[in-house]
Formats: structure tokens, sequence, C-alpha cells
């Protein structure tokens, strides 16, 4: 179960991002990552915690998490990801973060 002080902080450093960063918004980038995702985030130990995911249109070969369950692929990772597995396993480990803050 969440802090209930987690999600409006994720909110609030989210709303921030914005600022810095161009978010995708067209469902051929987003929809497989999340067909990808739907594994990890149907688990048991996942159903009940809301994840959301969003990419920034940035190259870089990142991602992170905020508090709340919000991660953040930037789009350079996807696209330099040899398979999809390693984006998975970038999935997982962001969510272990996730579930680190709890």
């Amino acid at each position: 179960m969440p802090l209930e002080w987690e999600k409006p902080l994720g909110d609030s450093t989210l709303a921030k991002l914005r600022g810095q960063y161009q978010f995708v918004t067209d469902r051929q980038v987003l929809d497989p990552l999340d067909r990808l995702a739907a594994p990890l985030l149907s688990a048991p130990a996942n159903s009940s915690d809301p994840y959301r995911l969003f990419v920034t249109t940035s190259k870089e070969i990142n991602a992170f998490a905020l508090p709340g369950g919000t991660i953040v692929f930037h789009r350079g990772l996807l696209e330099r990801a040899r398979t999809a597995e390693e984006i998975q396993g970038v999935l997982a480990h962001e969510m272990a973060h996730v579930q680190n803050w709890v």
C-alpha cells in the first residue's frame, strides 16, 4: 500500500518534468510499451499497485521512477533496446524502485 505522500510527490515532480521534456502521445510508441509491460504490471504482487508509464521524446538512454508508481522512459532507450526483454528488465528495475519506497 503506497504511503499517502507518494502519489502527490510523484504527480508534482511529473508536472515539473512536463516543463523540461516533451512527452510522447503517439499510440504507435505507447501501445507496444504497454504490451511489453502488461505481464509485469498484472503479476499478483503488482495487481493493486497503479503504475503509470510515460515516454519522453528525449534521445537519452535512460528511464526513472517517481514516487507513487510513475515510470518514465526516454525514447532513446526504447529505440536502442535490442530486445523486448531489455525493456522489460528496465521496467522491472524501475518497479523495484517504486516498491522500495513503500
